[in-house]
């Protein structure tokens, strides 16, 4: 698993044609369909596709639908609670 820094690095800005795979040790799986980066190492891995945007004139968000086009589990790490 990625240590602590290593994640910690991941979070930050980088240039334009530049990524936190290429500054860190993490691996970067590809998965054919799915133009996002996932680190290898990550317990959960899931992709969002936004569907639909709509404008909340009350307080200038937004509210996004979304489909859950993947998700990955790597072993059972789920709680006797769930979480």
């Amino acid at each position: 698993m990625a240590d602590l820094a290593q994640t910690h690095r991941a979070s930050a800005k980088y240039p334009k044609n530049s990524n936190a795979f290429s500054k860190t040790r993490m691996e970067m799986p590809v998965h054919e369909s799915i133009p996002a980066h996932f680190v290898a190492t990550s317990v959960l891995q899931y992709a969002l596709r936004v569907v639909e945007v709509v404008p909340i004139k009350h307080n200038g968000n937004f509210l996004l639908w979304r489909n859950n086009e993947r998700l990955d589990r790597s072993g059972n790490r789920l709680q006797t609670d769930h979480f």
